[in-house]
C-alpha cells in the first residue's frame, strides 16, 4: 500500500512509523511526503530515506492532488499537520485519509486545537482522562469517524509537556497499527462510524 503523509514540524510520529516498516512489523510503501515548512525535521528525516518531499502551500494546492495521483497514494496520513486539508483532496480520497489528534475526540478538538494547545485546554478544564484518537478526515477538523483510542490518565500536577510526553509515547504505538490495519483491508466504514476488525 502506498502512502503518504503529511508532517509539519519534527515528525515524531512519521520516525515512528519508519521504525516499524524497518523492523518488519508494518509493510506500506511511503513514496510521497508533504510538508508545510521547509524547515520541518520531518522533511529533512523523509530525505534522508530517499522519500521525495513536496513543500505546500497556498498557491500549490491543486499540484498537491496531482502528484498524490501520480504516486498511486492509496492512504494518506496526518502526523502533525496543522494545515487543513483543501477540500479536492478530502473529495477525491474519501475514506482514505487519517489523522491522529492527541485527545479523546469530540472533546477537545476543532480548529487551533493541536499540540500542547489541547494538554493545555484538557488541563485548565480539570479533565482527569485524556488520551489520542485516530480519526478519518473529512472537510470539518476533527470530525471524521473515528478509528480508534486510547486514554491516558491526567495526573495531578502535570504540565501539558508532561501529558504530552505520555500521550505521544501511546501515540507512537497506535498510530503504525491503524495503517496496518489498512494495509490489511480490516477496516469497516460504515457512514458516520468506523471499525478496526482484529487480525
Amino acid at each position: 500500500m502506498n502512502c503518504a503523509f503529511f508532517v509539519s514540524g519534527r515528525g515524531s510520529n512519521f520516525e515512528a512509523v519508519l521504525k516499524r516498516m524497518k523492523n518488519g512489523e508494518l509493510q506500506i510503501k511511503i513514496p510521497l511526503v508533504v510538508s508545510s515548512s521547509e524547515t520541518a525535521m520531518a522533511a529533512e528525516t523523509a530525505k534522508s530515506e530517499n522519500i521525495e518531499v513536496f513543500y505546500a502551500n497556498k498557491e500549490n494546492q491543486q499540484k498537491i492532488l496531482d502528484v498524490l495521483l501520480a504516486k498511486k497514494i492509496e492512504l494518506i496520513v496526518l502526523a502533525g499537520y496543522v494545515k487543513k486539508i483543501p477540500d479536492g483532496i478530502i473529495s477525491a480520497f474519501k475514506n482514505k485519509i487519517i489523522n491522529i489528534h492527541p485527545s479523546l475526540l469530540p472533546a477537545f478538538g476543532g480548529k487551533g486545537m493541536f499540540g500542547e494547545f489541547v494538554h493545555k485546554a484538557v488541563i485548565e478544564r480539570g479533565v482527569k482522562i485524556s488520551g489520542l484518537t485516530i480519526h478519518l478526515v473529512d472537510e470539518k477538523y476533527d470530525n471524521g469517524a473515528i478509528l480508534f483510542q486510547k486514554a491516558v490518565a491526567v495526573k495531578n500536577g502535570d504540565t501539558p509537556s508532561d501529558l504530552a510526553k505520555r500521550i505521544l509515547i501511546e501515540e507512537h504505538d497506535s498510530l503504525w497499527r491503524v495503517i496496518k490495519a489498512f494495509s490489511q483491508n480490516r477496516v469497516i466504514i460504515d457512514e458516520n462510524r468506523a471499525a478496526i476488525v482484529d487480525e
